[in-house]
């Protein structure tokens, strides 16, 4: 088990005020837990009858499999009544967990499909009903689109979409109906119990991650990492609740500074599945 410390603090691709929200200092959401890589938070799309109670029905019965855990409420879908995204923690792959649910749920009637997650900062001020509006467009028009987040407060945007569906395009679409974004990224601060090439390890991270930037503070790593076309997160244990995390494990397991112990504190600000 590799013991991580990550800073992540929110960072925007614009110093205008997002959407209709008063300009305001939010605090920082910061937690801090071990990491442990034997789990996974992965993004479950299902289409069928949500009808009355079966939308708590089908989350009950995700949530009983011995193979993995829901965290925080379902998205919903702005355009289409039958569509929803859970975020499972489970330590199965992908592929795996997408067959085992097929298999499962195929005489339900409910179609399951293992989703990538895109995160969008808004650029300057935009009403948030024009925003719902926007997405809910985007949903109809690409059926590669499953379902969107708006986080308000602080103008993020979350779009889940088949793997297929490249993020950039998603971006395009949206331009398309006068709502500009960008790529919403976070900043991680790495810092290692032991010695660190702190110099060499940032060069190696600027090939293996999508980053906006690599750089180093005095014995620290800092990736600025986007969140695009995420196939899944880390899944972070701290006592009952689910912390997500990009995965830098599988870049750290590639280097000799993987070996080392690292230390975690961690915001994921704006993201939608909350326990």
């Amino acid at each position: 088990m590799f013991l991580v410390s990550v800073f992540i603090a929110a960072v925007s691709t614009t110093l205008s005020t997002p959407m209709d929200v008063q300009s305001m200092n939010v605090a920082a959401r910061t937690e801090t837990v071990a990491l442990a890589a034997s789990e996974s938070i992965v993004f479950l799309g299902l289409r069928g009858d949500f009808a009355g109670d079966k939308e708590l029905s089908l989350g009950s019965r995700l949530d009983a499999k011995k193979n993995l855990s829901i965290v925080g409420e379902p998205v919903r879908s702005f355009a289409i009544k039958d569509v929803r995204v859970w975020a499972v923690r489970t330590a199965l792959s992908a592929n795996k967990l997408e067959r085992e649910l097929r298999r499962d749920l195929k005489k339900t009637g409910y179609q399951v499909e293992v989703l990538s997650g895109t995160a969008l900062s808004v650029l300057g001020k935009m009403q948030s009903a024009v925003l719902k509006r926007s997405l809910r467009d985007l949903e109809r028009a690409e059926q590669k689109v499953w379902a969107s987040h708006v986080n308000t407060r602080d103008g993020i945007i979350w779009v889940f979409h088949e793997p297929k569906f490249d993020s950039k395009d998603i971006q395009a679409q949206l331009r398309k109906s006068k709502v500009k974004t960008g790529f919403h990224h976070i900043e991680l601060i790495l810092e290692a119990q032991g010695e660190l090439q702190a110099d060499e390890l940032a060069v190696q991270a600027k090939s293996a991650l999508d980053l906006a930037r690599a750089s180093v503070n005095g014995s620290s790593l800092v990736l600025d990492i986007y969140l695009r076309d995420l196939a899944g997160m880390l899944a972070l244990k701290r006592g009952k609740h689910n912390i997500v995390c990009p995965d830098v494990l599988a870049f750290l397991g590639n280097v000799p500074a993987g070996e080392l112990d690292w230390t975690v504190t961690l915001d994921m600000t704006g993201f939608p599945f909350r326990d």
